[in-house]
């Protein structure tokens, strides 16, 4: 009729057993009582006694997680007590223990380029609780960059994955957790600091292209805003029509040029970053090369040409008109002669008597002198020198 043992505190145990009788159990008689006597290290240090009719009974006053052993005798209506029941060992509770260090596994989430941790406990046993059984595990998760998550556990095995999601790449972090027995007793906090691993970096910032000839494009950028790890290198393409070039760059790469590139092209032109996990996400712009110059000798062989023609066009007005000129002048010095001739023949013929008046009569202070103003030349192939003679006899 050994006891059993139904449950425990921090200072005491309740213990139960079977109701004796004859045809179960060796004797003979009737039970007036029954004794539980409390044992530590071989010494009886405490005696209780129960009614018939009470087959359990709770023992406080114990220490706290301590070693106990437990018996309990029969004493019949003579007052005479049989044997010991064999004893039952049991400690009281404590306040449960540090956990066993777990296993910590840290890996990317893809595809949403998050940190995960996954602890892997083992060896959660009575020894870690102290008391019946666990209530919870707590961990509460210090990020780098904020989003502090608390997290319950409830239900604890001797050995169990534990994830905790949604954290940055390449970030610090610190992870406390601590055991809860079923007397909602917690035990020491243990603490765990590490890094995530490295995720794919944002894209570069500040991506431009700072000048453009016909056949180069220069661009220049900044460090992505989000690295999630350490920036190794850079990659910067440009493409038009299906066709491009490209360059992979060092991490201390802050400006490229493209050269020997189409002139008055349009490019879309993307940047991004690497870091060990892999190029993240780029920067992209549209851009172009600047169109050819005009042919600057076409356009100086024009404008000589027709500068040329203007000329000779000019030059050919000026001599039509000068020889239209001429040919007026020689026309009106070769008509004015022969009437000057005429008119003296007339004269010739008329009688002296004859009052008759010269029509050029009034350009005799004049006339010599408008003729030679008019043309020298004119004059003197015409006969002037007669005209001259004419008007000294009138």
């Amino acid at each position: 009729m050994a006891p059993t043992v139904t449950s425990r505190t921090l200072h005491s145990v309740s213990i139960g057993w079977d109701i004796w009788s004859s045809g179960r159990y060796p004797g003979e008689g009737s039970v007036r009582s029954y004794v539980a006597r409390v044992w530590k290290d071989g010494n009886v240090i405490d005696v209780r006694k129960n009614s018939a009719d009470i087959t359990s009974i709770a023992i406080e006053n114990l220490l706290e997680y301590t070693a106990y052993e437990f018996t309990v005798s029969i004493e019949d209506e003579e007052g005479q007590e049989g044997k010991q029941s064999p004893s039952v060992a049991k400690m009281t509770c404590g306040a449960p223990s540090i956990i066993p260090q777990p296993d910590i596994i840290l890996s990317l989430k893809v595809p949403w380029n998050t940190a995960q941790i996954r602890l892997k406990t083992h060896d959660m046993t009575e020894a870690v609780h102290r008391c019946d059984g666990f209530a919870k595990l707590k961990l509460y998760v210090n990020r780098e960059y904020g989003n502090n998550t608390r997290k319950d556990v409830v239900v604890v095995k001797e050995s169990q994955d534990i994830y905790i999601e949604d954290l940055v790449p390449y970030s610090n972090f610190t992870v406390y957790i601590s055991a809860v027995s079923n007397l909602n007793l917690e035990g020491p906090v243990l603490v765990l600091n590490g890094r995530t691993p490295e995720g794919e970096p944002g894209p570069p910032s500040n991506f431009t292209a700072t000048s453009r000839s016909q056949t180069s494009l220069e661009f220049s950028w900044k460090a992505p805003r989000v690295r999630n790890g350490i920036i190794t290198g850079y990659k910067i393409e440009c493409y038009t029509d299906g066709k491009g070039v490209s360059a992979e760059l060092s991490m201390h790469a802050r400006s490229y040029v493209f050269k020997q590139l189409t002139s008055g092209t349009k490019y879309t032109c993307s940047l991004k970053a690497k870091t060990s996990a892999g190029y993240g996400n780029s920067s992209q712009l549209v851009t172009w090369t600047e169109p050819k110059d005009p042919e600057i000798g076409g356009i100086v062989g024009g404008v000589v040409g027709a500068t040329f023609v203007a000329a000779v066009v000019v030059m050919a007005i000026v001599i039509t008109l000068l020889r239209r000129r001429r040919r007026e002048r020689e026309a009106n010095s070769s008509s004015s002669v022969p009437e000057r001739e005429v008119s003296n023949l007339g004269l010739e013929h008329c009688s002296e008597n004859i009052d008759y008046e010269h029509p050029m009569r009034h350009w005799q202070e004049t006339l010599y002198t408008d003729l030679v103003l008019s043309s020298n030349d004119d004059v003197e192939q015409s006969g002037t020198g007669n005209l001259g003679e004419d008007r000294s006899r009138y």
